[in-house]
């Protein structure tokens, strides 16, 4: 037991309880408890909207505690062992990874539907084998909130990439600062751990405020299509987090002397501020970005309050021994969470039991992986030299060809004709190919069909994904009438003259912002023809309440008749806008909603080998008349007696008899329960072209 405590304390590498007896600090690890904790939560859907915060949480006390370890040999030799620290950095890590990763393409091929999930959580898993899942996920078409994110079980492997991209880099740093700032020190100068302080301190700041930058850039400027998206992703924009950690490690003695007397004040408003973000933040809340700022600020005050001599309360209870052993277990139970909350919430859809009752269940493999792969392998003496470069090649090439073998069996839909006919028809659609999905595609050159057809006009699709789900419609009608095509569609936010808001969330002010900008544009830009299309039977439910852009009426969505009447004056004012700057304007009604279906999502392989018409759906089409005629008679109010406006009503084309059916054989409508497949948007060509066709006829 002596060994293996000796290890732990070199391993979390921080001081203890005092500035600088370098000793095995509790608190910190009880911290790490409480992060993993906040992150689990936050994925199980309990009470933590912004509980992802603790993965930044995670990165301060990285940069903290590699730090410390850093400093402490660099004090005592005068040198960094590159050997060792990558050893130890290889048998801490990469055996229980390599583990989670088989054990999570297993699962994937058995649980995961292959009709598109199996592929991008296939390629998650080879980019984790190479500590690159942060770049491809960037890449990749949904983002980390995104409905496609929600089933890939190796999603949260990013921030794993991001710290062993640190671990890569940030010893070079460290060692390299120091020797330069011990050349330059002399008797009369600072320390070279302040020297080393400084100089991070400016890399902190230039990564800090390129991380706000491109948070809150907009997209298309500076040739950033999603800077957001970069600034979430990209490890120079996470730099400052784990810099944030370093400097109170190289600080510490400095830092524990000057906040003495504040220590217990700066632990409870660190604690405040983490619970804060935890509480406060949800999906919906711009990140990382400025707000990043309160967590990470919170998990620093923190670890200053436990490095004071003077004992601190809330390091007392971050002591205690279950967050401490949750901080022991803290990476595995980080890596088998999230595959366990996927495969629940497909077996068991909709159930938030489930996910409750598969987070807690993800404990049971995370202490098998911690006695019997991650201790075993980590204090083992036998393992050194050329043994941990055979392990950090066996860690790396067999969950990569398993992953591979994952990603080749989807590819190939398995080998059976029925799955890949279908898998052909449930593609992403045009406007998320292209990047076309988010505020500013406007002007995206990527989001601009026919550009030589500009001269004869232009038509441009506007609204939510239930817009995007026509693009091939769309494109392909302009296409046929000589037309350019322009779409610019934004997931969540319907086009018209409303802000909503929603439960839990509060008013989305940002599509706000991006419809009255759009708006603008369009009436800059006027096109021959302005396309609108909006999950309106949707947003009449899920948003608790809707007011006008100006102010002047708010009704609870409760209110089915003030909500429909709400939403036929907010339209008119929209389509007004358009109409007044010579624009005409096409209003498309809402699609059938099949609400049990999800084939892309929960069809599993063995269901799809075995049953695949079993994937499908049908319902009887007086319930779905029922269910969107309100907001078909709400956006047919919004147009009566403007010449300018016309509606299309998809609705014959989808659901042609009765009942109505998301596939007639291997020929699928719909690619999930809200939007129709590409196939179907092509099949709408014709008619698109018709309704275009008659509003050009328009005076």
């Amino acid at each position: 037991m002596g060994a293996a405590r000796t290890d732990r304390s070199a391993e979390h590498g921080a001081p203890g309880n005092g500035p600088a007896d370098g000793t095995y600090r509790a608190d910190v690890q009880g911290l790490r408890g409480l992060a993993v904790l906040l992150v689990v939560a936050y994925h199980a859907r309990v009470l933590v909207g912004g509980g992802f915060v603790g993965v930044d949480i995670f990165f301060v006390i990285s940069g903290f505690v590699i730090t410390s370890s850093l400093r402490r040999e660099l004090e005592r030799t005068g040198k960094v062992s590159f050997r060792a620290f990558y050893t130890r950095r290889v048998k801490r890590l990469l055996p229980a990874l390599a583990v989670l990763l088989v054990a999570a393409a297993a699962m994937s091929a058995l649980v995961l539907s292959p009709f598109g999930p199996q592929i991008p959580a296939a390629k998650t898993g080879i980019a984790a084998s190479l500590f690159a899942s942060n770049l491809y996920l960037f890449t990749s078409p949904s983002g980390y909130f995104g409905a496609p994110a929600a089933v890939n079980p190796l999603l949260h492997m990013w921030s794993l990439s991001v710290e062993e991209q640190f671990y890569v880099v940030f010893p070079l740093l460290i060692a390299g600062g120091w020797r330069w700032a011990s050349r330059r020190n002399s008797a009369a100068l600072e320390a070279p751990h302040r020297r080393l302080a400084t100089l991070l301190a400016s890399v902190a700041l230039g990564s800090l405020i390129l991380c706000v930058v491109l948070t809150h850039l907009t997209p298309g400027r500076f040739g950033f299509n999603e800077p957001a998206r970069l600034a979430f992703y990209a490890p120079v924009t996470r730099a400052w987090e784990f810099i944030a950690g370093a400097l109170i490690a190289l600080l510490s003695t400095d830092i524990s002397r000057a906040m003495a007397r504040w220590s217990r004040l700066l632990g409870l408003i660190g604690l405040g501020l983490i619970a804060f973000a935890s509480f406060r933040f949800s999906e919906f809340t711009t990140f990382p970005g400025v707000a990043a700022i309160i967590p990470v600020t919170g998990a620093a005050f923190v670890i200053v309050a436990g490095s004071s001599k003077a004992t601190s309360p809330v390091a007392r209870a971050l002591g205690t021994s279950p967050l401490v052993w949750l901080g022991d277990i803290s990476y595995g139970w980080y890596l088998w969470h999230w595959p366990m909350i996927v495969a629940a919430r497909l077996i068991w859809p909709g159930s938030r039991v489930a996910l409750v009752t598969a987070a807690l269940g993800s404990l049971a493999p995370t202490v098998l992986s911690y006695r019997l792969i991650e201790n075993r392998v980590r204090f083992s003496p036998r393992i050194s030299g050329v043994r941990v470069i055979g392990l950090a090649a066996a860690c790396v090439l067999v969950p990569l060809a398993t992953m591979v073998g994952l990603h080749n069996g989807a590819r190939s839909s398995w080998w059976n004709s029925s799955v890949e006919t279908a898998n052909t028809q449930f593609v992403l659609h045009a406007d998320e190919l292209r990047g076309c999905s988010s505020p500013g595609a406007i002007d995206s050159p990527a989001c601009l069909w026919s550009p030589d057809g500009a001269e004869r006009g232009t038509v441009v699709l506007v609204g939510d994904s239930n817009a995007g789900q026509f693009s091939e419609g769309v494109v392909g009608a302009a296409d046929r009438l000589g037309l350019a095509a322009r779409v610019s569609t934004a997931s969540g936010c319907p086009f018209v003259a409303l802000t909503m808001t929603r439960p839990g969330v509060g008013a989305d002010t940002e599509c706000t912002a991006h419809v009255k900008a759009l708006t603008a544009r369009l009436v800059e830009l006027r096109p021959e023809v302005v396309v609108i299309a909006s999950a309106s039977d949707i947003d009449f439910t899920q948003a608790s309440s809707l007011e006008l852009h100006d102010g002047a009426q708010e009704v609870p969505t409760s209110d089915q008749p003030a909500t429909a009447a709400l939403w036929t004056t907010a339209l008119r004012t929209s389509v007004d806008e358009l109409t007044e700057a010579g624009i005409r304007v096409l209003i498309v009604h809402p699609v059938p909603r099949f609400r049990e279906f999800d084939p892309p999502v929960r069809c599993t392989t063995v269901k799809a080998l075995t049953d695949l018409d079993g994937c499908g759906q049908s319902r009887p089409r007086q319930d779905v008349v029922a269910e969107r005629a309100a907001a078909v008679e709400a956006e047919q109010l919004a147009v009566d007696d403007n010449p300018l406006v016309s509606t299309f009503d998809p609705f014959d084309n989808l659901c042609p008899s009765d009942p109505c059916q998301t596939n007639v054989g291997d020929v699928w409508s719909y690619r999930d329960w809200a939007h129709i497949s590409a196939g179907a948007s092509e099949r709408l060509v014709g008619e698109f072209e018709a309704k275009i066709t008659e509003l050009l006829k328009t005076p």
